[in-house]
């Protein structure tokens, strides 16, 4: 925060020392005036991205990891699996909006499809990373112990896969912002990134400003949700995963 307070206040002095055109780089208080004229214009089209973006995110989680969690448990499929998702996850899937906004239009699902291509590949990957990091001897006592497969992979197999499954989803949150942005660049009546090209249009390069300001505040916000799930789940179950084997151990 230091930092950035103190980038802020040498962009500011700069700007006046050397008088900088608005229409060029215009100063970060001249951003913070257009934040507060055009509000509700950033508030309408900044609800717009957050849809596009939370919908996308939370589908590709809702695919990522059923995929992954089938390819880990299918040993002739894993190799093939894991060499498809780390495919995609190098892939510039980014590439085929323009193919999307033809095909499907203007409105919001193209941008949501983008999103969920841009955030499943490494949500996939983190959580089959995960589930290839529980120790042998783990696996080898589930199988003694046999508590059946929902209740090892809720007991056992999710807690342990959780920390590489947010390293992926911190990933996915960023990736979510630039696959909505980037949509909306390629087409769009409506979101930040239609606004940011408008305002490029009618070199209101302020209100540029204010439009990537606002998505960097949406980017951090999905970031900081992400980081403070993992804090409140990751560790509660570590903690149940112990319970739950000692629990194990003792019945059988």
């Amino acid at each position: 925060m230091l930092g950035l307070a103190a980038a802020l206040l040498a962009w500011e002095a700069l700007s006046r020392a050397f008088e900088l055109r608005p229409d060029f780089l215009p100063a970060p208080s001249r951003i913070a005036l257009e934040l507060w004229r055009e509000a509700p214009l950033l508030r309408l089209h900044g609800a717009v991205t957050c849809l596009e973006i939370l919908s996308g995110f939370l589908l590709a989680v809702a695919f990522a990891v059923p995929v992954a969690v089938l390819v880990d448990g299918l040993p002739r499929l894993r190799p093939i699996g894991a060499q498809a998702i780390s495919f995609l996850k190098a892939a510039p899937l980014v590439i085929v909006a323009p193919l999307l906004i033809v095909w499907l239009g203007f409105g919001s699902l193209p941008k949501v499809l983008i999103v969920v291509f841009l955030c499943f590949p490494p949500i996939a990957a983190g959580m089959l990373s995960g589930l290839s990091s529980v120790p042998q001897a783990m696996v080898d006592f589930l199988r003694t112990a046999n508590p059946g497969w929902l209740r090892s992979f809720y007991m056992v197999l999710l807690p342990t896969s959780l920390p590489e499954l947010f390293h992926g989803l911190r990933t996915a949150a960023s990736m979510a912002i630039v696959g909505a942005a980037v949509a909306e660049f390629v087409g769009a009546d409506k979101g930040l990134g239609y606004l940011m090209i408008e305002g490029m249009a009618r070199m209101n390069t302020p209100l540029v400003f204010a439009a990537l300001a606002s998505l960097a505040a949406i980017a951090l916000a999905l970031h900081a949700a992400v980081v403070l799930l993992r804090s409140m789940l990751a560790p509660a179950a570590t903690k149940r995963k112990g319970i739950d084997l000692v629990r194990m151990t003792e019945s059988k």
